[in-house]
């Protein structure tokens, strides 16, 4: 943010922020951030609540197959494992 500064001779000058004022900016800078991350998570726990909903009253099985490591690995939740008949 760059404020200006007239000098005895009336020119115009930019001036940079005192370490005050800029720590005050950083801080809006910071608080809005915050804000928006509190709101994006608010939004994931919302979606993954649905989620939950919907699988458990549809009793859907869920699959996640996680390849972007060397080892390479497949999660089954409890309903697809039943529907497949691995778990008894």
């Amino acid at each position: 943010m760059e404020l200006t500064d007239q000098s005895p001779s009336g020119e115009n000058h930019a001036s940079v922020p005192t370490g005050e004022e800029h720590l005050r900016i950083i801080n809006r800078q910071l608080q809005e951030q915050a804000d928006q991350l509190r709101a994006l998570n608010q939004e994931l726990v919302d979606r993954e609540a649905r989620l939950r909903l919907s699988v458990e009253t549809g009793r859907v099985g869920i699959w996640l197959w996680d390849a972007t490591g060397s080892v390479h690995t497949l999660d089954w939740s409890q309903a697809l494992a039943q529907q497949a008949m691995l778990e008894q």
